[in-house]
């Protein structure tokens, strides 16, 4: 079967692609622009989308109009796989335990997603994409005993799964779009953690990332809010909302909401974390602005928004008093 596989560039889309090209050998991988959440009209034409028997979308959340195009291309062959919030569109196969209602502790990942409908064996790019997306936090998940079982039995510990994950994610966050494909690569054939901590190339990415991150997490401690919430509008050409926003909620258990100004020419990222279990649930607010057309995504605890350069005070706005949380 040839397939075409979108999918995200950290992590967990990184492994949940390997895991489809260990079905689907054939199959043919493309990683969106690094930033981006949708598909111009010139990437969609240059996809020869007629060529292929189906498309799998793992870990993105595209716009509906450029699902609504796939939907038109490809039909029922368009499959999603993800364990973000989606609102289900007519023939288009949804392929997400979370929007039935099921926990996130259960579906902690999109790989953990491919692996219970595709009923695969326990594996390094599986367990990668859990700690991808949760950190030390998967040692508290419901799947984790599962885990650990597997961990023991290869010889693995979280650190060692946190340590790759840094270096997977250190490609895209440094804008090397090679290193991204490189990493599909070497997942869909790995037999040894080792072969992702022995990467010079992804070493020398990691290291210049820490130096921005670590500049900007000094920046961003000093604009703690009513000394409940971090709110920390910046500008970089890195891709650092994201971790940024880990290192807070994750780390640190405080709230943050961040504007990058320097990412696009054009416009801007709008990116809120929570930590977990707090007490506001952002769905509403995601589902509402992908309603108006905004590009976003995310979850119960965490939503990203790419906006115009107009929009984005008016964006940064409504999050605010969404959160009941003031800007003094």
């Amino acid at each position: 079967m040839t397939i075409l596989i979108i999918t995200h560039w950290d992590t967990d889309g990184i492994s949940s692609a390997a895991l489809l090209k260990r079905m689907y050998p054939d199959s043919q991988v493309y990683v969106p622009r690094i930033g981006e959440f949708s598909l111009s009209e010139t990437e969609l034409e240059k996809l020869e989308l007629n060529k292929y028997e189906a498309v799998f979308i793992c870990d993105y959340a595209l716009p509906r109009e450029n699902l609504i195009y796939l939907k038109k291309k490809i039909g029922m062959k368009t499959v999603i796989l993800d364990h973000h919030l989606w609102k289900a569109i007519e023939g288009i196969q949804i392929i997400n335990p979370i929007i039935r209602g099921e926990s996130l502790s259960m579906y902690p990942s999109t790989t953990w997603v491919i692996k219970t409908h595709y009923s695969l064996e326990l594996s390094i790019p599986i367990i990668l994409g859990v700690v991808g997306d949760h950190g030390y936090k998967a040692t508290g998940l419901r799947v984790w005993r599962m885990i650990e079982i597997y961990n023991r039995r290869v010889g693995i510990d979280i650190e060692q799964l946190n340590e790759a994950v840094e270096l997977i994610d250190s490609n895209y966050q440094v804008m090397d779009i090679d290193g991204v494909y490189s990493a599909i690569d070497l997942l869909s054939n790995i037999k040894d953690i080792g072969q992702i901590r022995d990467n010079d190339r992804w070493i020398r990415n990691r290291e210049l990332f820490n130096q921005e991150l670590e500049e900007l997490e000094k920046r961003a401690l000093d604009e703690l809010r009513d000394e409940k919430y971090v709110f920390f509008d910046f500008s970089s050409k890195y891709y650092v909302i994201s971790p940024l926003a880990r290192r807070f909620a994750w780390k640190r258990g405080i709230p943050i909401l961040l504007v990058n100004r320097g990412f696009f020419e054009d416009r801007d990222q709008v990116f809120i974390r929570l930590p977990y279990n707090y007490n506001v649930d952002l769905k509403d607010l995601l589902i509402n602005l992908q309603e108006e057309g905004y590009v976003a995504g995310g979850r119960s605890d965490v939503l990203g928004v790419i906006t115009s350069k107009n929009d984005t005070d008016v964006i940064v706005k409504r999050i605010l008093k969404y959160m009941n949380w003031s800007i003094s």
